[in-house]
């Protein structure tokens, strides 16, 4: 005779360009509204009083825009009374209210740095919801220590990690960060980089493979692993040039976050319409011939589809290198220390 809680996750539409196609091969991503209406009708008819959304479909922002987010989904799938978040990384020290609906959205950032708080308040007669709160615990380490079996796992893990991982490599004359809306200084030395190690005209690389900035200082192939954990190898290709406007307007899109370039520089205008943004292309200091063609470096995992770079797909004569982008990083800074942040002016926002 207790309240009953559903629980079900959706995932955003966006999936399969967000991983290894051949990790989704077999499976297939929906409408995240239609599932969910599905859903929440299929967890009433099992006796649910109230349901509770996982979300990894995200919330959007002046950075970037999700097809359908958490806002959307409280919008338009009634009856659920929470939607746990992510995707988006966002700490939500306020909760987020959808007035129709009545639904909460929570969302407690990323990296274990936060503990979410929600609390839902039942009428214990009518087994609803009658009202709800939420908000954030910062996990200030002097504060809550660390649970002793899982430090001492993690301690014997760097100690045996820790003679490869702390040598060092070079250094950093200063600062270089990460910016998914625009250039940064750490995507266009690492694109530089790539070109560098593979002698092609032009590199690629995606934003969201960026995942730790550079600090000045010493440099450790520690640092290269916290920027670059994936497994991505450098893979090298031919594309035209209209391929190539197409991949620069896709990166402007707003689908993701924006290509870091090497070996050209562009211009675009995000109040144009989608397919018509970006304006002056140039690669080498020369103006982009539509008809030519052009080299390219890029991670495998964009060369593959991924983050829905269908032009780099279908790129000409791929040659798969067998380094990994990181150890290409490493060779880098090895070989051209000290790392110096790259001139701005590569990408343009009009």
């Amino acid at each position: 005779s207790g309240v009953k809680v559903g629980f079900f996750g959706l995932l955003t539409r966006t999936m399969p360009k967000l991983v290894f196609p051949k990790n989704f091969q077999g499976l297939s991503a929906g409408d995240e509204v239609e599932w969910g209406r599905k859903t929440v009708a299929e967890l009433k008819a099992a006796g649910a009083d109230v349901i509770v959304l996982l979300s990894h479909a995200g919330l959007s922002s002046n950075q970037v825009k999700f097809p359908i987010d958490d806002r959307a989904i409280a919008a338009q799938v009634p009856g659920i009374d929470l939607i746990v978040g992510g995707h988006s990384h966002t700490a939500l020290r306020e909760p987020l209210r959808d007035a129709a609906n009545g639904t909460m959205i929570v969302q407690a950032g990323t990296g274990l740095s936060r503990l979410g708080e929600a609390v839902l308040e039942i009428d214990p007669e009518t087994k609803k919801v009658v009202s709800s709160q939420a908000r954030l615990h910062d996990l200030w380490v002097d504060q809550y220590g660390e649970d002793p079996a899982a430090l001492a796992l993690v301690r014997k893990m760097q100690a045996e990690a820790g003679a490869a991982l702390d040598v060092v490599i070079g250094t950093a004359a200063a600062f270089m960060g990460r910016n998914a809306a625009g250039e940064s200084t750490l995507g266009s030395w690492m694109t530089d980089c790539a070109r560098r190690y593979t002698k092609t005209q032009t590199a690629f690389m995606n934003s969201g493979g960026l995942r730790a900035d550079l600090v000045a200082g010493p440099i450790t192939s520690r640092d290269i692993f916290n920027i670059m954990p994936f497994d991505n190898a450098l893979v090298t290709l031919y594309v035209s040039g209209e391929q190539l406007r197409q991949i620069l307007e896709h990166s402007v899109s707003g689908e993701h976050g924006l290509l870091q370039v090497s070996g050209l520089s562009f211009s675009f205008d995000p109040a144009a319409p989608k397919g018509r943004r970006v304006r002056e292309v140039s690669v080498s200091g020369l103006p982009l011939q539509g008809s030519a063609t052009y080299t390219v470096t890029a991670p495998d995992f964009v060369v593959s589809g991924g983050d829905g770079y269908s032009a780099l797909e279908g790129g000409a004569d791929k040659a798969f290198m067998p380094i990994l982008v990181r150890d290409a990083l490493d060779w880098c800074v090895r070989g051209y220390s000290p790392v110096m942040p790259p001139e701005p002016g590569r990408i343009r926002k009009l």
